[in-house]
């Protein structure tokens, strides 16, 4: 399972060699990249407690973006919606035939799997769906719970459903319906 302890070692920027349970893995430097949202830089859980505050807790994060920030795209949503309340978990977030992880979950996945950052904007790397096995096993040997959220229908059923959605006077959606369907820890 992930610590906050041991999220806060990773998540920090340092880029020295790190003793994980005897496996010692470099950290690739993150390039001068940090987390683009104000409720990443300014973390709380979904209580607004911070981390060293009593009560505080690690599995959730309070997402709220301010005025000033941009709206969150449909795949977004999706992704914070998952995100806020598997705080501890590095997600896995299915796009197409992709994985990708975004904010701290990109800066982990550019230190510890040498992932490249795609874009030039906020933290955002990704993998090919082959590639799931190898970077989840190394993800858990090092201690971390990796989430698999899946896509649970195609673009076509998408369609689909929007037809039905309309027919009934509801807004259609704009992104494929996803889920987290497992964890892998140590323990699966």
């Amino acid at each position: 399972a992930i610590s906050s302890v041991r999220a806060a070692k990773t998540l920090d920027g340092s880029d020295g060699a790190v003793d994980q349970g005897g496996l010692k893995t470099t950290p690739v430097p993150s390039e001068g990249r940090s987390v683009s949202f104000s409720f990443l830089k300014d973390k709380r859980d979904a209580h607004g407690r911070r981390e060293g505050e009593d009560g505080f807790d690690p599995t959730t994060l309070r997402v709220k973006l301010t005025e000033h920030e941009k709206k969150f795209t449909p795949a977004q949503e999706q992704y914070w919606n998952i995100k806020k309340n598997n705080a501890d978990v590095v997600l896995f977030f299915k796009v197409g035939k992709f994985y990708e992880l975004f904010e701290e979950d990109a800066l982990l996945g550019h230190r510890e799997l040498g992932l490249a950052f795609m874009g030039k904007e906020a933290p955002h790397a990704g993998f090919p769906e082959a590639a799931l096995p190898k970077y989840a096993e190394k993800l858990v040997s090092l201690g971390y719970k990796c989430g698999l959220v899946e896509q649970m229908e195609t673009p076509q059923q998408l369609e689909k459903r929007n037809a039905e959605l309309q027919k009934k006077g509801i807004k259609k959606d704009k992104a494929v319906r996803r889920e987290m369907c497992s964890v892998l820890t140590k323990g699966t």
